[in-house]
């Protein structure tokens, strides 16, 4: 079986806060980079799938699990077409 996600790329805090037509999420905590902004995994088809949980134990858990080099962040607003842009550029995904 294929693997579903192709890798872990990140939107600038900055930008992903700023107000845009679409999808947004609210009050999540996100695994943030440090330095790279917050985490989506693109997938081989559809929509990038946010790196966030509704609830601080369930995203610790799995940063901890997975994302070790990632802070935990509670966001207040999330606009997901920013991360429709990010994934389009070739040079932003990292091997999951």
């Amino acid at each position: 079986m294929p693997k579903k996600f192709t890798g872990l790329f990140h939107v600038p805090m900055d930008m992903a806060v700023r107000p845009e037509d679409g999808a947004c999420l609210s009050g999540r905590w996100w695994l943030v980079h440090p330095t790279l902004g917050l985490a989506f995994l693109a997938e081989r088809k559809g929509d990038p799938m946010p790196v966030c949980r509704g609830h601080e134990v369930a995203a610790r858990a799995l940063r901890d699990k997975c994302y070790p080099k990632h802070e935990l962040r509670k966001v207040p607003a999330v606009f997901l077409q920013h991360a429709n842009t990010m994934r389009d550029a070739p040079w932003s995904i990292e091997a999951a």
